[in-house]
C-alpha cells in the first residue's frame, strides 16, 4: 500500500486512522468507523472523563479528554499545525522530544476518533 501523502493536516489524519482501522468492519465491528471522528461529547461545558485500568501498577486513574466540540476541532487544526516534519527534524533531541511530547498530550486530549471496540475474542484472518 501507498503511504498518506500530503501536509499533516485534519484530512491526513483522518486518512490515517481510515488506513489503520479499515478492515475492522468487515470482520463484526461495526461500530468502527475508520477515518470519521468521534461525535461530541454530551457533558456542556466539562471535559469526557474517562476511568481506565492500569493493570500493571493495579490501580485506577481519570483520563480527561476534550468534549470534541467545535472548538476542540479548532484546536486539532492549530496542533497539527505544530506537527511539521520538517521543523521537527531541524530541531536538537532535546527540543524534539520535549515538542513531540507536547504534541502527544495535546493530541490525546482532543482525542478525535472513537475507541470503543471492545475485543471480546481474537480477529481470526
Amino acid at each position: 500500500m501507498s503511504p498518506v501523502v500530503g501536509a499533516f493536516d485534519v484530512a491526513h489524519l483522518k486518512e490515517i486512522n481510515r488506513r489503520i482501522f479499515q478492515d475492522l468492519p468487515r470482520f463484526g465491528f461495526s461500530e468502527v468507523t475508520p477515518g470519521i471522528f468521534r461525535l461530541p461529547a454530551i457533558f456542556k461545558g466539562r471535559d469526557w472523563i474517562k476511568s481506565r485500568r492500569l493493570e500493571s501498577v493495579n490501580a485506577t486513574t481519570c483520563i480527561a479528554y476534550s468534549q470534541m466540540d467545535t472548538s476542540a476541532q479548532k484546536r486539532l487544526e492549530q496542533i497539527l499545525e505544530r506537527a511539521d516534519p520538517v521543523v521537527l527534524g531541524k530541531l536538537k533531541t532535546a527540543e524534539f522530544t520535549k515538542t513531540l511530547g507536547s504534541l502527544y498530550v495535546e493530541l490525546d486530549y482532543i482525542h478525535p476518533f472513537k475507541e470503543e471496540l471492545l475485543l471480546k475474542q481474537p480477529i481470526r484472518l
